[in-house]
């Protein structure tokens, strides 16, 4: 059985027929194809999943969705945002929190009677749902030389729990 070339053959120097559109756009965009990852305006698709570098001028302002986020060096501002647990609803943030390593997730836990934002850890099973209280990671940020950058999103905006899951 013949295994797909999209990206093995796509990124060891040649275009594969399923990675073109991909790096058209990105040749469109002033970005070049380089062996590792495809850019386009500063967000890189890189194994499955984009990383998302908007910290810097010009990017996406993520600070403006509720559960978004700002960074100021080391430390990262998870904005204000809500937490619907069946018929109770719970504001949270915005929050401060100051990264400490690489690699590092911030999240958001609610178990019925509060909610508040948690992290950060590097362990993404920490913010697991368990019988009693709903967690779920917001964001993972790189810590590089003292300074924070988003690298993925797990969640961004207000969270509904239905009441028939609320219990």
């Amino acid at each position: 059985m013949a295994k797909s070339t999209a990206f093995s053959e796509g990124f060891k120097g040649g275009v594969s027929r399923q990675a073109a559109p991909i790096a058209k756009a990105a040749g469109a965009l002033g970005r070049v194809l380089n062996n590792v990852r495809v850019g386009v305006n500063d967000a890189y698709v890189t194994r499955g999943y984009m990383e998302l570098p908007f910290a810097t001028a010009g990017g996406l302002a993520l600070g403006k969705f509720c559960f978004g986020c700002t960074i100021s060096g080391a430390v990262v501002t998870v904005k204000a945002g809500e937490v619907q647990w069946g018929r109770s609803t719970f504001t949270v943030g915005p929050t401060a929190v100051t990264l400490t390593a690489d690699y590092q997730y911030v999240g958001v836990e609610c178990n019925g009677t509060t909610a508040t934002i948690i992290g950060p850890d590097a362990n993404v099973t920490l913010f697991r749902s368990d019988d009693s209280t709903f967690r779920t990671w917001l964001h993972q940020y790189r810590l590089v030389s003292g300074r924070a950058a988003l690298y993925r999103i797990g969640h961004i905006g207000n969270i509904l729990i239905p009441a028939v899951y609320a219990v």
